[in-house]
Order: structure tokens, then sequence, then C-alpha cells
């Protein structure tokens, strides 16, 4: 794995190298390994590196690999080790190094994150702990709650319904594709398949709700609307290789009302939590 992060505020470099202290490790020789979800892991020679630069975004909390880049070693006799290095294997190698450090994991609003956490506790702000008051995220606390099992969100009831659309979106927004549904799992305590049964079993496509003629019931109506008989809490993009979709300008009120009620002040949600193509 990576042998170094640099953080600074927002931005991090993440370096996968082998120096000769790493080499030296094992006989024959330790060569740096960036792992490989799809194929062997790509084994760094010695003293060569790649160098990625991340970045969390400002505002919107997007999580970025802004470059990357192979430096070789001065042997010229190494230096096609990069060449099946991708895009995909970067952000996965990268992102997971930095996840496992707890490090450039994007989070909402901490508002959202307030209202989020009380619903998935079943607990209101003045019952929070005072660490998650100034965090909602405090992996320390949510990981001793995970542990008790008092850490997953119930998917009844329509508040419930709406902080799990628009976590989905907001993931689809500003995660790496591969991490959008352990993300999911992270805020809400629903592990992958849970959450992809979730998506499929409460959405309907925009071909569908466009040819019942519900497009403004799905982005200006105030009330609750049915499509053949079932609510329409979620609507996907018909090309299935489309990712997102749009959350009923309904469900995103209510939303936006129990988050407003609960911090005593007027709140909207962020246009990522709304929709998403991707």
């Amino acid at each position: 794995m990576p042998t170094s992060v640099k953080v600074s505020g927002n931005q991090y470099q993440v370096t996968f190298s082998t120096d000769i202290k790493d080499y030296n490790r094992e006989d024959g020789g330790y060569l740096t390994p960036i792992p490989v979800l799809r194929g062997k892991d790509i084994l760094v020679p010695l003293e060569a590196s790649l160098i990625v630069d991340v970045e969390i975004e400002r505002p919107s909390n997007r999580l970025f690999i802004k470059s990357w880049t192979v430096k070789h070693n001065t042997n010229g006799l190494e230096d096609r080790w990069g060449d099946r290095l991708t895009n995909e294997i970067v952000v996965n190698a990268t992102t997971r190094y930095l996840w496992e450090r707890g490090l450039a994991i994007p989070v909402p609003d901490n508002f959202y994150a307030m209202g989020l956490v009380g619903i998935v506790i079943d607990d209101d702000i003045n019952k929070i702990s005072s660490k998650l008051k100034k965090n909602p995220f405090d992996s320390e606390v949510l990981e001793s709650l995970r542990e008790e099992g008092k850490y997953k969100i119930s998917t009844a009831g329509d508040i419930n319904k709406g902080f799990i659309i628009t976590t989905y979106l907001w993931a689809v927004n500003n995660i790496p594709l591969g991490f959008q549904l352990e993300y999911c799992e992270r805020l809400l305590g629903l592990k992958a398949n849970e959450m992809s049964n979730f998506i499929s079993r409460y959405s309907f496509t925009f071909e569908e709700i466009s040819k019942a003629n519900l497009t403004g019931n799905l982005f200006n109506g105030k009330e609750k609307f049915d499509y053949e008989g079932k609510p329409v809490y979620f609507v996907k993009h018909s090309d299935e290789k489309v990712q997102g979709g749009y959350l009923p300008k309904w469900l995103s009120t209510q939303v936006e009302d129990y988050i407003s009620d609960m911090v005593q002040t007027p709140y909207k949600l962020q246009p990522e939590m709304t929709g998403a193509t991707v």
C-alpha cells in the first residue's frame, strides 16, 4: 500500500512507492503493491512511485482525484510497470487507502447530518450525545452504535425514505462509483444489497412518469402522488446506464420541514441531494 499521505486542509497527496527500506523487508525484495480489483496487483519497482493528488471540492464536498503521476527509477529497466494503470485502478486504490485511515470521507452539511443521525438512532436532537452534536458522523461514536446494533435506518415512513434517497443521490454526485453503496452503508447502516433492493423497490423510471403526465407532480407538486396505485418516492433515469434520478418535490419538502423543525431554523436541501445524473 502507499507509503505516505500528506494532508493540507481539504487536499491530500498519496504516494505509492517502494524505497530501499521497504524493499529489504523480506527475502527476494518487497515491492509495494497497488491493489487491482480485477487482476493482479501492480508492483511498484524500487525507488519508483505513483503520486496521486486528491481534493474534497468546495462547496460541493465532492471527492475528486485531481491528477496522478508515475515516476520511474533511474535504472531504465523497469519503466513499463505503470502501463497497466488506469484511472479506475488509481481511484479505487487511493480512495480505499484514505478511507481505511478515516481520511477524505466527504460529509453533508451539519444540519442534514444531525437530522439523519437523529432518524437513524431514533432520537431527537436534545438526546443525541454532545459528541454527535459537534460532529454527527463521529466515527468512534457511530462505530460503537453499530457494534450494539443501534445504527441502522428503518425504511418505514416517508421521512425515512426521503433521507435514504437524498443520501443516495448525494453519494452518486460526490463519491467515486465503486464506493457509493459503501458510503451509504456508513451513513445509513444499510448493506449494499439492502440499499440496491430499496432503490429498486421504491423507484419508477422517468419515462414511466413522463408518459403518465406526472412530471409536473414530480418537480413542482406539493402533495404526495401515486403511479399505478403506488406512491412515487424516487424517479430514476430511463437509461439503465445512467446513475441517479430525481427526488419528488413533495418528499424533499417533507425532509426539509423535518430538519427545519429539528434545528429550529429554515433549511433547504443541497441540489446534490435532490437530483443526480452520472
